[in-house]
């Protein structure tokens, strides 16, 4: 009798057992929906990864546009008079008699000394750089850009000038070209460039507005 109990009990707690396991379906349905939730929760992570570091290119490009665009319009602001042009560190010409006044530096001058001036222009590094007359080097204002017109002398329906006029504006256009880092794999880094561009018109006392 005790063995016949006994072998019930053992017969009992099998079959419990059995049918606490998984069945191989079963089993595999259980991976299936665990890699699934896996690969959507991978996926979401890194589109949230590569859209913070898209945000993150606008936002330092934004700032750093916006930053030249307050430095220049105070300095124009300020200015008893400018001349746009063609120069680099050492030198400067403006634009002459009946040409289009556009290029890509422009040349302000506080008082009607001459010598005293401050010069904005694009360098052959396609950086956007400020120096003075008493200076030995240019400050970086602005880096990566593309357009090689920079600065304009534009009427208030934003016609290029060709002479200088009593009521005329500053046409700045910054270009921008910004990598964008995708991920990397074994033999290459994946990149991008993506592309901005800040506009502002400004007068010598007032700045009109500007775009982005």
């Amino acid at each position: 009798m005790n063995a016949e109990g006994l072998t019930f009990a053992e017969a009992g707690s099998s079959r419990a057992k059995a049918e606490l396991a998984f069945t191989l379906p079963e089993y595999l349905v259980t991976v299936a929906i665990g890699a699934i939730v896996m690969g959507v929760m991978l996926g979401a992570y890194l589109f949230g990864a590569r859209m913070q570091t898209l945000a993150s290119v606008k936002l330092s490009t934004s700032e750093e546009g916006r930053t030249a665009v307050e430095q220049i319009t105070h300095d124009i602001r300020t200015a008893s008079s400018f001349k746009i042009g063609t120069g680099n560190l050492t030198a400067f010409k403006a634009t002459g008699v009946n040409e289009r006044r556009q290029g890509n530096a422009i040349q302000i001058y506080k008082t009607t000394d001459t010598n005293s001036y401050t010069r904005y222009f694009l360098d052959s590094d396609n950086c956007l750089k400020r120096m003075t007359n008493d200076a030995t080097e240019a400050i970086l204002v602005a880096s990566s850009l593309t357009n090689a017109v920079v600065f304009k002398a534009e009427d208030p329906w934003g016609n290029v000038t060709t002479n200088e006029r009593p009521a005329e504006l500053v046409g700045l256009t910054l270009q921008f070209s910004r990598p964008v880092f995708r991920g990397k794999t074994t033999n290459r880094v994946d990149s991008y460039n993506d592309y901005f561009q800040l506009s502002a018109k400004i007068n010598k006392r007032v700045s009109v507005g500007y775009q982005y």
